[in-house]
Formats: structure tokens, sequence, C-alpha cells
């Protein structure tokens, strides 16, 4: 006879194992590579690594891309540009020379460190997003994207000219819990964009003027309770069943 005793004992060693070590984990971090700009090290000014604004230079874990004239690179932050940054010395800028012109700024996949979706878990990607004290350009569009694999699941813009010169602003985009179950297995990736978004009216016809932005303190986030695989579940069922089978004896 299965006394209540018993069945009590069971179903605490079941949910034990569902859900020990389960707990809520609100808002973890997820470690994202070059997260601030540090690498490769450039002191002070407004003169990029290997040339001039201008150019497409190298940030270690990020790949720069981007139609003809985008470029990206860091900059040592100097007191004209921000007076403080969200996080390190250094920060990285996109511009786009030409209406509806990219520069993008993504992991680089051979060194993406970050996981793969999780089933039950939601993830939110913050980028801090700045306008130069000293940029004489007008600041275009920047968009956040989250991936997994090579597919935008999560974005956000903002309008940078609304960002008040010499600080940054917190942009975010979310991707819960629910639709990530669409994409469990998938590692996830990081894109910036900036897009240019604005003519020069002094010329006739209308000619287009680079658009820049600022980026720094790249974060991402999980939250919730990760779902216990099948093959889990079916251990704890059999040791359940063992343990009934015994108490039967």
């Amino acid at each position: 006879m299965i006394n209540r005793r018993s069945t009590c004992l069971v179903a605490s060693i079941v949910g034990m194992g569902l859900f020990g070590g389960l707990t809520a984990r609100a808002d973890f971090s997820i470690a994202v590579p070059n997260y601030s700009f540090e690498n490769p090290i450039r002191t002070g000014g407004n003169v990029s690594l290997g040339g001039t604004p201008d150019s497409n230079n190298a940030i270690s874990n990020w790949d720069i891309s981007g139609d003809l004239f985008g470029a990206g690179g860091v900059f040592g932050n100097t007191a004209a540009q921000f007076a403080s940054l969200p996080a390190g010395t250094q920060f990285a800028y996109l511009a786009a020379a030409r209406p509806g012109y990219v520069a993008n700024l993504q992991l680089t996949p051979s060194t993406n460190s970050l996981p793969s979706i999780v089933a039950g878990i939601g993830y939110t990607l913050t980028v801090a997003v700045g306008n130069r004290m000293d940029n004489v350009y007008p600041a275009g569009t920047a968009t956040i994207s989250l991936l997994a694999g090579n597919t935008v699941v999560a974005s956000n813009f903002v309008n940078v000219g609304t960002v008040a010169k010499g600080t940054f602003i917190d942009l975010s985009a979310t991707l819960d819990a629910l639709t990530a179950a669409s994409y469990v297995g998938q590692q996830l990736s990081i894109r910036i964009t900036e897009t240019n978004t604005m003519l020069d009216p002094t010329t006739n016809p209308p000619s287009s003027i680079r658009n820049e932005a600022a980026f720094d303190n790249v974060r991402l986030t999980g939250t919730g309770n990760p779902v216990p695989e099948p093959a889990s579940l079916s251990v704890l069922a059999i040791g359940a069943g063992a343990l009934l089978t015994r108490r039967r004896r």
C-alpha cells in the first residue's frame, strides 16, 4: 500500500528535480566581448585608429561593414566629445555618408562567445547611444538588433538627433521567452547600425551629408527559468517510479 507519506515524499523529490536550482534568475548578465570598445587602444581625439574618422577600422571582436563610404572605429574620449562615458575610456562610432546608406557593427562570428538561446529564457539587449558634443554632422538613426543565428529577433531604434549633445541614452530591445522558444539552440549575436536619414538642403540637387553616432556599454541580460529537457524529465519519472515500487514492497 502506498501511504500518504510516501506520496508526499515522491512529490517532493520530483519537485526538487524539476525546480531545484531553477529558481528565478531575473536580469542575470551575459558577458559581451569588448562591450565598451576598449580594444584596440586609441588615445584621445578625433582621429580614429588608422586614419581619418572616415576610415573603416578594426574593432576587436566586432566586424564593421556597410554601404560605400560607411565607416566605423573607436575613439579615445576627450572632454570635447563627452564629459564622461557610460563605461571605460573609449567608445565606438559609426558613420554613413549618403541617404539610406548604413554602417554596421556586428560581433565577429569566430570570437562570438554569446550563448545559444535556452527555452524559458528571455533576453534584453541594451546599448548606450550617444551624440558627440563636437559632432558637426546630423546624427541619423541608430538601430540595435539582437539576432538568433542570422535572424533579427528583436530590435529598436532612435533618432540620434534627439539625444542631447555630449550625452548618451540607453536603448533597449527585448526578445521575450515565448518568442525565444522558436529559436532554441541558435546562437545569439548583436548588430548595431547607423542609417543616414538626412539630406543637405544647401545643395541643388540635394546631396547627402555624413550622419554619425556614438555607442558604448553594450549589455545583454537574461530573465526567466530554463525549461527542463525531456531527457531530464524522463530520468526523474523513472526515479519516482522506482521509489513507488520499493514502497509497495
